[in-house]
């Protein structure tokens, strides 16, 4: 992923988001918080994300650009632009793209403490 160009990019479109890398070394994910407050909905950027699950939240993901591949226990969902997927809570999930763009809606908001990360 080229992250400086993600992030450069990013700032442009959504100049009042937070920008959260998952790891600064060895970047997978990029996320902008665009509703700091609630944490209600955000832009993801990635190649891959961990695998993780939520006890509370609700997620919703839309893609708009490129093509994510998102895991769900055992099933693989392939998704294009514009098409969505909602995961429940306490389903296992991770993704998998090229730089793919999506937005993720949260129902709560999301917090820290529910996102579960797994082996």
């Amino acid at each position: 992923m080229n992250v400086n160009k993600v992030i450069s990019e990013l700032k442009t479109l959504y100049p009042t988001g937070n920008i959260v890398l998952n790891t600064p070394e060895n970047t997978t994910e990029i996320i902008c918080e665009l509703d700091p407050v609630y944490q209600k909905k955000a832009v993801a950027v990635i190649d891959y994300s961990a695998r993780h699950f939520h006890r509370e939240i609700t997620e919703t993901y839309v893609v708009t650009k490129g093509h994510l591949v998102v895991y769900l226990f055992d099933r693989q969902v392939d998704l294009k632009v514009g098409d969505s997927l909602t995961i429940k809570p306490n389903t296992v999930h991770y993704a998998k793209g090229n730089e793919t763009w999506f937005m993720v809606y949260s129902t709560p908001g999301w917090k820290k403490e529910d996102h579960i990360l797994l082996p």
